[in-house]
């Protein structure tokens, strides 16, 4: 196994990305001592939207969905309560459409992030969010945790090139830990 010094992305054994993955409800679960709904959320975002988004013919959200993704989102990292209510002015129809079109824009993530920030409240982690519950091969989440790991990212920077950076880096390891087993 490769050292750790420069964080779990240095690291290019698969058992050890296994381990970490196997706390990660855990995590979860220590954070949802401080806030109740996150378990519920996490379960929902991880195991029963994917199925959703996938299961239909042409791959969105609905309004419902987006909000309940939001309220995931908020639960994970800073709390943004006009977040919740500007993404709930979003029409049903508008929410159908944009993700639809996203979806379809892929594998241009470029292109799918711009068509999913014409929501309102949807900048690019929210925008990633959407794209890895449908695509995961194609998308990562933009936690910031998660960017913050990463060499060369910090600060973090909402937007489409800070990233496209961050996805070239989580596609990298990908590879690299893809090619290790």
């Amino acid at each position: 196994m490769m050292g750790l010094e420069g964080g779990l992305y240095g690291c290019d054994d698969p058992a050890y990305w296994r381990a970490v993955l196997n706390v990660y409800q855990d995590v979860v679960m220590a954070k949802a001592s401080k806030q109740g709904k996150t378990i519920a959320l996490d379960k929902w975002y991880q195991e029963e939207l994917p199925i959703a988004v996938s299961g239909r013919k042409d791959k969105h959200l609905t309004k419902e969905e987006l909000v309940r993704l939001m309220e995931w989102k908020l639960s994970r990292g800073k709390f943004r309560p006009r977040l919740q209510q500007l993404v709930a002015t979003n029409s049903s129809e508008m929410v159908e459409s944009c993700t639809r079109n996203a979806f379809q824009l892929l594998p241009d993530v470029a292109a799918a992030m711009t068509e999913l920030c014409k929501l309102k409240a949807v900048g690019p982690a929210t925008a990633s969010a959407i794209l890895t519950s449908g695509a995961p091969e194609a998308a990562a989440f933009m936690a910031d945790e998660a960017v913050e790991s990463l060499p060369g990212l910090v600060p973090v920077q909402y937007t489409l090139k800070h990233y496209l950076l961050y996805l070239d880096g989580i596609q990298t390891c990908v590879k690299k830990l893809n090619e290790a087993l």
